[in-house]
């Protein structure tokens, strides 16, 4: 599958087991790119995939992670994509019980209403993501080292919205060699694609590393 990045002439190819490392040496250009990355819109997008098998919008496979101590595995969209996830597989397997439980809460719901005395109105409208949000239910990370808390996000996003791609803006200035070694292990392990887009190039790059630069002069070096 290939990619191409606003403002730059070269086709990136996504492989197996081997990530994009892409400098962007010049400040100024790799600040517009970004902003056009993070802000992609159906009209101009920063990132544009080709592959005849996919739709056309780059959203489909991709996720973008701009700031790396903004992941949050419990943040609120995502938690809220689970509850409907589990709301969704829970009827499909469980109707039964779902019925079960519906039938019980509406036959309390009128005995509530009756004890009070008060004239009310009462749709049957069960909700079953409403009562998985009730009792505030999170995603449990063992150990929130920021590997973990990546990892995390990375599977929940795959799992929830099915994205294989993901692209990470500077992270390679926050974490060690050692710690992005671990993480492309991940990767590889369950198939996903990683796009690196840094300033800087700060350690030598890994074999399973396809490095691109941009210098100041906006010369490509292959």
């Amino acid at each position: 599958m290939k990619f191409k990045l606003k403002g730059i002439e070269k086709d990136f190819t996504l492989e197996e087991n081997k990530s994009n490392l892409i400098v962007i040496e010049n400040a100024h250009f790799y600040r517009q790119l970004a902003s056009e990355i993070i802000y992609q819109n159906k009209n101009e997008e920063g990132i544009i995939f080709h592959n005849k098998s996919l739709p056309e919008n780059s959203k489909n496979i991709l996720e973008i992670v701009p700031y790396l101590f903004n992941i949050d595995p419990n943040q609120n969209t995502l938690l809220k994509k689970i509850y409907k996830y589990l709301a969704n597989n829970t009827k499909s397997s469980y109707p039964d019980e779902v019925e079960e439980i519906r039938s019980k809460l509406l036959s309390f719901i009128f005995k509530v209403s009756d004890d009070i005395n008060f004239n009310l109105n009462i749709e049957d409208r069960f909700d079953l993501t409403k009562i998985f949000e009730s009792f505030n239910l999170s995603l449990h990370i063992e150990d929130e080292n920021t590997l973990d808390v990546i990892q995390t996000y990375m599977d929940i996003v795959n799992k929830l919205e099915k994205k294989t791609v993901f692209l990470f803006l500077g992270i390679r200035s926050l974490l060690e060699a050692d710690e992005l070694k671990k993480l492309y292990s991940y990767a590889w392990e369950n198939k996903y694609n990683i796009i690196l887009i840094e300033r800087v190039l700060f350690y030598e790059a890994f074999t399973d590393e396809k490095l691109f630069i941009l210098d100041s002069d906006l010369c490509e070096i292959f």
